[in-house]
C-alpha cells in the first residue's frame, strides 16, 4: 500500500544502504539509469550507462567477448 510505503519512506530506516550504494555506482563510474557493468574474463569493466541503443550494447557485449 501507498501508505506502508511513505511510513517505509520516511522513517529512514534504509537511508545508509541507499547512500552506500549510490557512492559506490558513482565511484565505479554509473551515471544513468539503468546503469550496467559487463565484466570481461580478463578482469576488464566495461560499463553501459543509461538507455542505449541496441548497436551500443551489442558492441560493448562483443568486445567484452573478444577482450
Amino acid at each position: 500500500k501507498e501508505t506502508d510505503f511513505n511510513t517505509c519512506l520516511d522513517s529512514g530506516k534504509y537511508d545508509a544502504c541507499i547512500n552506500t550504494q549510490f557512492n559506490e555506482g558513482l565511484a565505479t563510474g554509473g551515471t544513468g539509469t539503468p546503469w550496467s557493468l559487463v565484466v570481461t574474463k580478463s578482469g576488464r569493466i566495461l560499463s553501459i550507462n543509461g538507455a542505449q541503443d541496441y548497436a551500443v550494447v551489442k558492441q560493448i557485449i562483443e568486445t567484452a567477448l573478444n577482450d
